[in-house]
């Protein structure tokens, strides 16, 4: 027998229900909030970059000749190229990698709350998301290019603009994995704020 027209209603209604309540409940406690992206996860994503990274450095990019790679590109010396290489595809590059989802995540939240309706969050949600990620992209570029500069060209200020770079880089990371409340886990109010805008994003 086919099921009535309310019947079904009732059926989906139920079934909202539970994927927005019990389900929803239990997937949070199993992998946290939607913007609590954790490091460790993101370390692992990034685990590729920096075995590329590793392979780079000591492929000598990957000419396997270091004098040649130096020469070729300005170095004076084999050891300011592999300081240069090591700093850039080990430390610099992977590191910014791994903003990447947590810092996407927080930019649709943002956009989200406010723009209204779906087709108008998810639109303006991508482009905020798109040019978050250029923008990490950009002060990627620049921090690499401050310390070949500095291997290159050593002088006071070129050093304190890089450890600028640094300590913002470090200031960002804390913001986005460590801080926390005092029992460790992010503010509430703020998750369900954002389960409750997200929700509204993309309906079930």
């Amino acid at each position: 027998m086919v099921p009535l027209r309310s019947e079904r209603c009732t059926i989906l209604e139920r079934f909202n229900s539970y994927v927005r309540g019990p389900l929803r409940d239990h997937v949070v406690n199993l992998m946290g909030k939607e913007i609590d992206v954790p490091l460790k996860l993101c370390l692992t994503v990034a685990l590729p970059n920096w075995w590329c990274g590793l392979v780079t450095v000591l492929s000598c990019d990957p000419r396997s000749d270091c004098e040649l790679s130096a020469s070729m590109e300005g170095y004076r010396s084999v050891s300011e190229y592999m300081l240069t290489n090591a700093g850039l595809n080990l430390v610099i590059s992977p590191l910014m990698g791994i903003l990447y989802f947590p810092l996407a995540l927080r930019t649709t939240r943002l956009v989200a709350g406010l723009v209204r309706g779906p087709v108008g969050r998810m639109v303006a949600g991508s482009l905020a998301a798109a040019l978050m990620l250029n923008l990490v992209n950009s002060l990627q570029a620049v921090g690499m290019a401050s310390l070949a500069v500095l291997v290159v060209y050593p002088s006071w200020w070129i050093f304190s603009s890089f450890m600028a770079g640094v300590a913002a880089l470090a200031l960002l990371l804390w913001h986005t994995f460590l801080r926390s409340t005092g029992d460790g886990s992010f503010a509430e109010d703020d998750n369900e704020s954002e389960s409750e805008v997200l929700s509204d994003t993309f309906p079930i």
